[in-house]
């Protein structure tokens, strides 16, 4: 006889488990030596009992999928086991994993998702003994499975975790995806959640905060004249690992404003978020400040501004830093 059970975790509210499909046999992938291959069963939701008999010399296999009021969930990692004499398999958990699948929900409408600055949040961790929750994994993969973003066995951020050091393109599907993993060293099998970024929202950056100058002066944000735009929010983020800090936002009439002095370091990453009255999510726009020239200063020091020029009539401008910013042809009446 064979007995398998396990407990089912992390539905969602309103969510029914109707159907349950079963695998058992002497092979991972369930190829050869199927010992129980029963889908779609309305009966045994979460425990099957059999006549088959087992060779406890033996290793077996076994899997469970269910499916609910919203679809099928995937199938769980592969558990093997080795039955005992009495051919009875009692795995009085999660099958076939020894911790649950997680539960993931976004702080985002997964049918007009963020691009970015959204949270991942993960539940129903449950495991079969004492152990606890280690760490949780975090990826999110395009429609062809390529990896965009990770975070690995995070150990901080296990319930969890700010997505702002990527910016997901408009009007396409993602694979949200998520794994436990356990005090016992388990690892649960990956749970997958899809959302669709929403719709090009037309907002268009003309300034870049990029550009490389200095970080102590005011910077001009402006973007481009969308017809019936008569308010602008403004929302400044530092991305440090998983703790993005919001540092600066305002709200303009016009389609530009100032970002106040001293916002900015050098060698900082930062997500500048901004939606106008017209959409409905932000549109998101990541930058890299660099490290100032050689000989020149970011220090809030005074400088003396020089001009000289030189026989092809060319105007060249710099500071007392000693380096020339750059050259620009004039047409002068007056010495300098």
């Amino acid at each position: 006889m064979v007995n398998l059970q396990f407990i089912l975790t992390g539905l969602l509210p309103g969510e029914i488990h109707e159907r349950t499909s079963w695998k058992c046999g002497t092979t991972p992938d369930f190829s050869t030596g199927v010992i129980i291959d029963i889908p779609n069963d309305a009966i045994n939701l979460t425990s099957l009992t059999t006549n088959d008999v087992l060779d406890p010399t033996k290793k077996y296999y076994a899997a469970v999928q269910i499916q609910t009021n919203r679809g099928m969930k995937e199938w769980a990692a592969i558990e093997m086991f080795t039955p005992v004499a009495i051919n009875m398999i009692n795995l009085a958990g999660a099958l076939p994993s020894p911790i649950s699948i997680p539960v993931i929900t976004t702080s985002s409408d997964a049918n007009n998702h963020m691009a970015s600055f959204f949270t991942i949040s993960v539940s129903g961790f449950a495991t079969v003994g004492d152990s606890t929750l280690d760490s949780t994994t975090y990826v999110i993969e395009d429609i062809t499975g390529r990896v965009l973003w990770t975070s690995i066995r995070n150990k901080v951020h296990k319930n969890n975790i700010i997505v702002s050091n990527v910016v997901l393109e408009n009007n396409q599907v993602y694979a949200i995806k998520a794994a436990f993993h356990s005090s016992s060293n388990d690892t649960s099998y990956f749970a997958t959640k899809h959302v669709h970024v929403g719709a090009v929202n037309g907002v268009e950056l003309l300034t870049d905060l990029s550009d490389g100058t200095s970080v102590i002066e005011p910077r001009v944000l402006r973007i481009g004249y969308r017809p019936g735009v008569n308010s602008v929010q403004w929302t400044l983020i530092a991305i440090s690992g998983d703790e993005p800090i919001e540092i600066w936002s305002a709200t303009s009439t016009v389609p530009e404003t100032i970002l106040p002095a001293n916002k900015l370091r050098n060698g900082a990453r930062y997500l500048l978020a901004i939606k106008t009255n017209l959409d409905t999510n932000p549109s998101y726009f990541i930058a890299r400040i660099g490290y100032p020239l050689p000989g020149t200063s970011n220090l809030t020091v005074p400088r003396t501004l020089f001009l000289s020029r030189d026989q092809g009539n060319i105007l060249k401008w710099g500071t007392d830093a000693g380096l020339y910013g750059g050259t620009d042809t004039i047409v002068y009446d007056n010495e300098w």
